[in-house]
Formats: C-alpha cells, structure tokens, sequence
C-alpha cells in the first residue's frame, strides 16, 4: 500500500468518524416537537385571570422636562427621556459634555445622584413634537 493510499483511506476513515458523530438521530431532526405544556400566560389567565396592564407613564413626559426645566432656570439639552410605570427619567446635557439623570414621580424632581460624560446628539423641549392623543394610547 503507498503512501498516497494510505492518507487517502485515513481521511476517508476521519471523515466517517465526523459523520457519524455529528449525525445524532437522523428522526428527531425530522420529527417536530410536542406541544408545550398548558403554562403558557393563556392558561394562567384561564386559571387566575388576566394580569393587569399598567400603562408606563408616556403621557407624563413633557410635564416631567418642564418641571426639570423649571428646576434648572431655563431651556437645557437632553440626550434622553424615558417613562416607566412609576417615573420618568430626564436625562438634561451640560455644555460641559456631562449628562445627569433626573427622576419625576408624582410631580416632583429628585436631583440626580452623580454625571457622567456624555458626547452623542441632544435636543430640546421643543424637538419633542408628538400629539397627545398618540401619547393617551400608549400602554
């Protein structure tokens, strides 16, 4: 047997070696799972009811900038505002590039806890264009 035989049957060998290993069970590829169990969230609203849907506070945005406007003395640049089931969170640029995160809830500004650097786009109040009856629907 030459040489050239002989690499020739060893991959040959390897190669069977991977197909078999790799293979697995050739009917489970074929074959589709089984329905889930009855834990999905339908089954459990049958069971306890559905779960209540609090709307995250969308509505309270421009109020919540104003109020952050009101406490700093004037227009400021934010790179974010966000609402959430219980707040809205400001975050207001200083020229200086350092972005603070300011929290309303319930109608009052709780001053931020530190700052970091931040260097990406910012807009103010008045880019904020965005009808409040689109803002009532969100939940």
């Amino acid at each position: 047997m030459t040489q050239r035989t002989r690499a020739r049957l060893a991959a040959l060998g390897i190669g069977a070696v991977l197909l078999t290993s790799c293979g697995g069970n050739s009917s489970a590829a074929t074959t589709l799972p089984a329905a889930a169990p009855d834990s999905s969230v339908a089954a459990r609203d049958r069971a306890t009811g559905p779960t209540p849907v609090v709307s995250v506070r969308v509505g309270e945005i421009r109020d919540a900038v104003r109020l952050v406007e009101q406490q700093l003395g004037g227009s400021q640049r934010f790179s974010e505002v966000n609402a959430t089931q219980t707040e809205v969170n400001v975050f207001v640029v200083q020229p200086s590039g350092a972005e603070s995160a300011y929290l309303v809830r319930d109608g009052a500004v709780e001053p931020p806890t530190g700052d970091a650097t931040y260097a990406g786009a910012t807009f103010a109040l008045a880019d904020l264009d965005f009808a409040p009856t689109v803002l009532d629907r969100v939940a």
